[in-house]
């Protein structure tokens, strides 16, 4: 019986890492779309990196990439948020929400006993959206370190 549930948990979250990398393909290289991907080694070839609004700095060696998906196009941005909401599993934990005006922002984990695997940040306005996902092996501390560098820049 345990067996049979883990299987299907594998495949579950496999499920989910195909979806966010289909997500990023699928639209980049879209006329008004703009699209980052950070390896792990690049990332470690930068001597000090303070990026995007996070404080990245004490990240070196922990994370394992870093994947940007950004629109001002409003027709896009709705799509894109519809379909990343799709992305949002019961693995994944909201962190924290910032509402500001029109701009909602959300930041989920999602960990493996006390690793955090996953940082995603939800962004999107009536006119635009974006995403940012940070996959890693890494703590709540250093989550906190990093999201309180994008809050003070809200």
């Amino acid at each position: 019986m345990y067996k049979y549930i883990l299987i299907i948990a594998f495949l579950f979250s496999a499920g989910t890492a195909r979806a966010q990398e289909d997500l990023f393909q699928k639209y980049s290289g879209q006329d008004g779309v703009s699209t980052v991907y950070i390896s792990k080694t690049m990332f470690e070839m930068v001597p000090m990196v303070q990026s995007i609004g996070f404080n990245l700095v004490n990240m070196k060696g922990k994370i394992s990439s870093i994947q940007m998906l950004s629109t001002e196009r409003p027709s896009l941005a709705q799509k894109m948020h519809q379909e990343t909401s799709k992305m949002i599993s019961k693995q994944h934990e909201e962190l924290m929400r910032i509402t500001e005006g029109p701009k909602k922002t959300t930041f989920y984990i999602k960990k493996k006993g006390e690793t955090i695997q996953e940082l995603l940040m939800i962004s999107n306005t009536n006119d635009g959206f974006s995403l940012i996902l940070l996959t890693g092996e890494f703590t709540l501390k250093e989550i906190q370190e990093i999201t309180s560098a994008q809050t003070e820049a809200q």
